[in-house]
């Protein structure tokens, strides 16, 4: 699904000032009663991504620092690159195509589910799911993951 387009590089300069260092984006303007000029601009989603409301269109903060910043509105998606979703610092971000893009995802350990008084752990790699046993403890089971994991791959 294409992303909206975004305003104009001028009119994001006009109302924002970015710390490339940082990431943050802090307000230039005022764009309600309840935000200040120099208030940091954007809120964490659930997914820990920062997204705010510009001309009633709500933006993700590291599509409109990549506009700001190149002056182009990004063709593929932008990848951050150490993983961390709120982490908007320049160095960290890059345009990818999906594709490379979910490859820079966070690995799922394995499952681990109560099964009774035990912890059950179960890992799938490439779509092959193997059982690893019933443990004592869900902390126990989560190593298991994480040790046949690092012996597999």
């Amino acid at each position: 699904m294409k992303a909206k387009a975004l305003p104009s590089q001028e009119e994001l300069l006009a109302a924002f000032d970015y710390s490339p260092i940082t990431g943050e984006l802090s307000w230039k303007i005022s764009p309600n009663r309840s935000t200040k000029v120099g208030d940091v601009a954007g809120a964490p989603t659930p997914r820990g991504y920062k997204r705010l409301t510009f001309k009633h269109q709500q933006y993700f903060n590291h599509r409109l620092i990549w506009m700001m910043v190149t002056g182009t509105d990004p063709v593929e998606e932008i990848d951050h690159i150490d993983r961390d979703p709120a982490n908007n610092a320049w160095h960290n971000l890059r345009e990818v195509s999906s594709s490379l893009n979910s490859h820079n995802t966070r690995k799922k350990v394995g499952s681990v589910k109560k099964n009774g008084e035990k912890f059950e752990a179960a890992i799938s790699i490439r779509n092959d799911k193997t059982y690893l046993g019933m443990f004592e403890s869900e902390e126990i089971a989560r190593l298991a993951c994480r040790m046949y994991r690092s012996k597999v791959l």
